[in-house]
């Protein structure tokens, strides 16, 4: 989130008690992740001012994001913040901070050793998000994988983060000015199985990023997120913002993204959204953060 560091809520009702996260705190948050079997393990970065401006700018959870450690060091030729990933038991951290090739930690971000086998990292304004985004398997601890946005390209790594190997280009190619669209998700319970929008259709992969199929009637994809499977499915709800088959909204999948519904209507729109997710416990309930509105939820009928 831009101008603020980031919260943790324990209340949908009443504003953090605690405030912004600190150790440290930051003018704008831009990555954060948490652990798949681990999710008290949660890892962020954020951009200037730093308590210090020569501190590392990024920081590590164990308690779900109620307390926070910084990172020892940042990673060599590192510029900003970036993209963030921890892995599903919270043992490798990966971070592409800008202009920095992408580095791994396995000391909770007191070094950082080059990853092999990524794209340099490419030159991109201070007010763009940076094209290299990560995401990690959120079953097996061993499997990372990066969308090259600007390259339209999909890695896979299956030693926990050190090696890459390039795995498919046939995602979208997102301009400088459109890469806050881009992004890969990895889907709870299920190894391999990756989601990516690029500001055009939805990609999906079930072989680790090996291959990529669009998904249902989308025509533009600006975010997804997941949430507790419908009655008598086993594959997460799957949350959209979008358009599809025309109609720009937020929508619901409950067949793994065959097809979709809307979830909002055309006086809810809130100036579009680029963060949706569903709630992992209640089916149907889905969190949204329009651009400047704070998180707003709904739930069905």
């Amino acid at each position: 989130m831009a101008d603020l560091c980031g919260f943790r809520h324990d209340s949908l009702t009443e504003s953090p008690k605690r405030g912004v996260f600190q150790n440290p705190t930051c003018a704008s948050a831009e990555s954060i992740d948490f652990a798949g079997k681990k999710p008290s393990v949660v890892v962020r970065v954020g951009s200037w001012p730093w308590s210090n401006e020569k501190d590392p700018r990024g920081a590590i959870s164990s308690d779900g994001g109620t307390t926070w450690t910084q990172f020892r060091s940042e990673p060599t030729g590192s510029n900003g913040s970036g993209s963030v990933a921890v892995s599903a038991d919270g043992s490798v951290i990966l971070w592409a901070a800008r202009d920095a090739h992408v580095a791994r930690s396995t000391d909770r971000g007191v070094n950082w050793t080059k990853v092999q086998g990524l794209p340099d990292p490419q030159k991109v304004p201070d007010w763009s998000h940076v094209g290299l985004r990560i995401a990690s398997d959120r079953v097996n601890p061993r499997k990372f994988y990066l969308y090259d946005a600007q390259g339209g390209s999909a890695y896979a790594s299956d030693d926990a983060g050190a090696h890459f190997t390039l795995a498919t280009r046939v995602l979208t190619s997102v301009p400088e000015y459109n890469l806050v669209v881009a992004s890969l998700q990895a889907e709870p319970g299920f190894e391999g199985h990756l989601w990516a929008t690029g500001g055009k259709e939805l990609f999906r992969s079930t072989d680790g990023g090996k291959s990529f199929k669009t998904m249902g009637d989308v025509e533009e994809s600006y975010a997804v997120g997941f949430g507790k499977a419908a009655p008598g499915k086993s594959h997460p709800a799957v949350y959209l913002s979008g358009k599809v088959s025309g109609v720009t909204g937020f929508f619901r999948s409950d067949d793994e993204g065959a097809s979709f519904v809307r979830i909002n209507d055309d006086a809810h729109q809130y100036g579009g959204a680029n963060v949706i997710i569903g709630d992992p416990r209640i089916y149907g309930r889905a969190y949204v953060a329009p651009g400047g509105r704070g998180i707003i939820y709904g739930d069905p009928k």
